[in-house]
């Protein structure tokens, strides 16, 4: 079963978002949405991510120890030629990993997330740069006269200055 393989991609799968499961492949001849049979032969693991292992509905019972657990979870399995099936699984086929939980035992936070916010920082800060170069590296513009230098009267001085200031 090469079970620790599976175990360390499971832990990644649950590390990235915000859960992952580990899907139990029993041979016990029941349907997969039925609670699988305690004593049945475990076949196969399948470690998968939130994005193909979606709770389907939850434990809504109050009285229930399971109240606001997964009851059943709808998975979509890769096969031969990349095509895809999804079938309904009943949570006892499953083993469910949510790390960094709060309030909530069934999703956690993504290691991702905490970096996020600083991937972002990293972006504006890249781009900031390149946006205060562009703002920045242009050449100013710089008009002296000679001190002998006719600038005619006050009033042709004050339409100079002006025209300066438009450009």
């Amino acid at each position: 079963l090469e079970f620790f393989k599976h175990i360390r991609k499971l832990d990644m799968l649950a590390n990235l978002g915000s859960y992952a499961i580990l899907y139990l492949g029993f041979q016990d001849g029941k349907e997969l949405k039925e609670p699988a049979v305690k004593s049945a032969k475990l076949i196969y693991l399948k470690p998968l991510a939130e994005d193909v292992a979606r709770i389907k509905d939850y434990v809504t019972d109050t009285q229930d120890p399971r109240f606001g657990l997964p009851a059943t979870y709808e998975l979509v399995l890769k096969g031969k030629e990349n095509s895809t099936d999804t079938v309904t699984v009943h949570w006892s086929r499953v083993i469910h990993i949510a790390e960094r939980t709060i309030d909530d035992e069934v999703t956690g936070m993504s290691i991702l997330e905490s970096i996020w916010n600083k991937l972002l920082d990293v972006e504006k800060l890249s781009g900031g740069a390149a946006e205060s170069f562009w703002l920045n590296a242009r050449g100013g513009f710089s008009l002296e006269a000679a001190p002998e230098a006719d600038l005619g009267d006050d009033d042709d001085k004050k339409k100079f200055q002006e025209v300066l200031e438009v450009i």
